[in-house]
């Protein structure tokens, strides 16, 4: 199976929640739309998560590279 972008993933919960919203569907048929989107919002999260650790990361270390020697308290 084929990973799929944060940009695809993210269009597919846009997709799930317009067609919740909009189309009246069963029960059986909207829970399993809700199970699919929960699973997305999932990854999604993580895939921000990640990110989010990334830039601090990145912000650190500029931090650390731009300060001169006697800043450091």
């Amino acid at each position: 199976m084929k990973e799929i972008t944060f940009e695809e993933a993210l269009s597919q919960l846009e997709a799930i929640v317009k067609k919740l919203e909009q189309s009246p569907t069963s029960l059986q048929d909207g829970l399993k739309l809700f199970d699919e989107g929960s699973g997305l919002i999932l990854r999604l999260r993580k895939e921000l998560e990640k990110a989010e650790q990334k830039v601090e990361f990145i912000s650190k270390k500029l931090n650390n590279s731009t300060e001169e020697p006697g800043d450091q308290a």
